[in-house]
């Protein structure tokens, strides 16, 4: 294998692109987290263009060559390493590689795969592979190496002074139990040297009694101690997964977009890794280093010989780990993507099992679930048996310093130099003393694993929360909503949005139109500040958007999506939910009967009080939008926009329910309509196409244009 020094691992399979840019940029200097170089690079869920890759290294002053080329690159004089290739891996799977230099047949890759990492790759492989696309990179005379740094473990162990009285009730125990140990090892001599030899059997009793004692005193106070190494456990785990769920929550919507559920939920495993480390580092260093220290002064004086061939074990536990290090970290970052792709894999199949059972797809659903099982079992069992491995050597050497010891003991007991209850006793302090040397040299497979976590944490950590804003307090009522020039488009896309100006006033009832993908959605997303806009500005009241906070202006332009949720609880509960101050129960009544569901809800044999499971399960796919356009009607919001609410339902009922809500003079109402029976009653209908209204007018008036409207009703 060769060695790449400036080598970045990908965290998630998404990340080849990011993390092969972050090894171009190491290569000059500049370290610079996957989770920014995401974001400039604009990575969706399908990974990152080259375009993308092109524009961010651009941003920090690279020069940048994207070409097609062929095998004849590689024979130019001056041809500059490293640059990063685009290539199919395995005959399916599109990613990049960084080429780091060409030796005969050779090709010199650093692949972002963690378990593949830097290969000398035969030539004709990797022309199999490689698309030709290839993008050259140097810095340019303006750059500068940048170095962004991220949480380090060492940052966790703050949380360890929230914890100080359970570590030290903890040390005050294992205190005690240390004691406890040397009176053992002290009552085992005299039971051999007094006891035994001078046959004295009522004194043999007492010592035995005293033994009995102490295990059983050793026994509490272990017990004792665990329990506070649980709770300590159990403190610190609470604050870390609180942490990163509050952070979670708190992160805006395309994040959510250009990730998968289960890479975002196969996170909550990390801390556990994290968790393990932070508590037993300070368990160790706190205890074990003392205890070994007690254990290796009392050891001291009765045999040096002994406690040096036990202190072996150190240098010995250390060689084995550090032999093992690289392998072990490559293999269990190995085993959380494995895991993390079938978390994924099976939470997108339970939550599309309606789909898999139409189109007949169990058996090619289970094939996938069974090949991800595979491969996380195989990575399972690859970083089982190296720990395997590790912990036999670790065996072998501590039983085999051990066996020397006794020899050795045994040589100075035949010398008359040491007792046979001292080496009984040295025996048994040997047993605690290499335990615990063992217990301090172990902490650094913790280390690895919480490492490695930690960097799979931080690529979500790093990510910047929902902006927060100054203005919170939208006292003056609703008036108009203005758009003035406004643009938007994802990082290192297309836009979505061009060039949109337009006025809504209170009250109004607009419908938006036009074909898929035309901007609609972005639209309304745009208005609830779940994206900014890149151009232009939009206004509330004469105060531009970015500026107000995003739950405050959520609550007063409220946004019901295409695919709303319903939650574990009653149907109460879901209706009530969102709302500080809960509605009465004559305004539920009322929301339920204008979105045309409190007679289906009464026929149920719990009523309101029905329970619901996460899915809604017993509602059918109308029922559910009837349900979540009666939470929106309970909502005080002035302005409300309907994402295709109401797709789900027959003619009759939709028809009654827009107009119950054309009804409400009070309301601005925003319909992004399904079905153009929806628009035609709305005041206002605006016709999208390619990211621009291209019409706008009532449904007289666009009829009579005969243009795009026209056209979409007379399809």
């Amino acid at each position: 294998m060769t060695q790449c020094k400036y080598y970045v691992p990908q965290v998630d399979e998404t990340d080849c692109g990011v993390a092969a840019l972050a090894m171009i940029l190491k290569a000059y200097g500049s370290t610079i987290p996957l989770e920014r170089l995401r974001q400039l690079a604009g990575t969706s869920i399908q990974g990152t263009t080259a375009f993308g890759l092109v524009e961010t290294a651009k941003q920090f002053n690279f020069t940048v060559q994207a070409i097609q080329a062929d095998e004849s690159l590689f024979e130019l004089d001056e041809l500059t390493f490293p640059f990063i290739v685009h290539v199919i891996k395995n005959g399916e799977l599109p990613h990049y590689y960084v080429v780091t230099g060409c030796q005969a047949d050779l090709i010199l890759i650093a692949d972002p795969d963690p378990g593949v990492k830097s290969i000398a790759m035969a030539r004709e492989r990797f022309l199999t592979e490689w698309t030709g696309v290839c993008l050259l990179m140097a810095p340019n005379q303006n750059y500068a190496p940048v170095i962004e740094t991220k949480r380090s473990l060492l940052k966790l162990f703050g949380l360890l002074k929230d914890q100080r009285h359970q570590i030290f009730t903890a040390t005050f125990y294992s205190a005690f139990v240390t004691l406890l140990g040397i009176g053992t090892a002290e009552l085992t001599q005299t039971i051999i040297d007094q006891a035994v030899h001078l046959t004295n059997y009522n004194f043999l009793m007492l010592i035995a009694g005293a033994m009995i004692i102490t295990q059983l005193a050793n026994a509490l106070l272990s017990f004792g101690r665990e329990l506070v190494v649980v709770k300590l456990n159990q403190q610190l785990a609470q604050k870390i997964n609180l942490d990163y769920i509050k952070h979670v929550l708190s992160l805006p919507l395309n994040f959510f977009q250009t990730r998968k559920t289960g890479e975002i939920f196969s996170r909550f495993d990390d801390t556990g890794k994290i968790v393990d480390a932070l508590a037993g580092t300070s368990i160790s260093i706190f205890l074990d280093l003392v205890t070994a220290l007690a254990f290796g002064v009392v050891l001291f004086t009765k045999s040096s010989g002994i406690l040096a061939i036990a202190c072996l074990i150190v240098p010995l536990l250390a060689g084995i780990i550090l032999g093992f290090a690289k392998r072990y970290n490559r293999l269990l970052h190995q085993e959380l993507e494995a895991d993390a792709k079938l978390t994924a894999n099976l939470i997108d199949s339970l939550r599309g099992i309606e789909t898999i059972k139409a189109l007949t797809l169990e058996n090619n659903t289970y094939q996938q679930i069974d090949t991800k099982y595979q491969a996380v079992l195989t990575a399972g069992f690859k970083f089982a048996r190296l720990e395997l491995w590790q912990q036999s050597l670790k065996t072998l050497f501590q039983n085999l310093l051990s066996t020397f010891a006794l020899i050795y003991g045994a040589t100075l007991v035949m010398k008359h130099q040491l007792s046979v209850g001292e080496l009984m006793a040295c025996s048994t302090l040997l047993t605690y003393f290499m335990t615990t040397l063992q217990n301090l040299v172990g902490l650094q497979p913790k280390l690895q694993n919480a490492q490695v976590a930690n960097n799979r944490l931080n690529e979500v950590l790093l990510v910047k929360p929902e902006p927060t804003a100054k203005i919170t307090d939208l006292t003056t009522p609703f008036q108009q909503l203005q758009l003035q020039n406004v643009g938007f488009s994802h990082p290192r896309q297309d836009a979505l949005l061009k060039s949109l100006n337009l006025t809504i006033t209170r009250g109004e009832k607009i419908a938006l139109v036009g074909p898929s993908g035309a901007g609609k959605s972005t639209f309304a997303k745009l208005l609830t500040n779940f994206y900014q806009p890149t151009e232009g500005q939009i206004l509330l009241n004469q105060q531009n958007t970015i500026n107000i906070d995003n739950q405050a202006l959520r609550q007063l332009i409220h946004y019901l999506p295409q695919t709303p949720a319903l939650f574990a609880g009653t149907i109460l509960e879901n209706l009530t939910m969102p709302y500080a101050t809960k509605p009465s129960t004559d305004q539920i009544i009322w929301a339920c009967q204008m979105a045309a569901i409190h007679d289906e809800i009464m026929a149920l044999p719990a009523g309101y009080e029905t329970i619901l499971d996460e899915q809604a399960t017993i509602l059918s796919g109308g029922q559910k939008q009837r349900l979540a356009i009666a939470r929106s009607l309970l909502s005080p919001a002035p302005v409300l926009i309907l994402d295709e609410s109401t797709s789900n339902l027959d003619p009759l009922t939709e028809a009654k329910i827009t107009n119950n809500l054309l009804s409400l003079t009070d309301r601005t109402i925003i319909f992004i309509a399904h079905r153009l029976a929806v628009a035609k009653k709305a005041e206002r209908i605006l016709v999208f196409a390619n990211g621009t209204i291209v019409e706008q007018g009532s449904h007289t008036t666009l009829m009579a244009q005969k243009s795009l409207y026209h056209d979409l009703v007379t399809a």
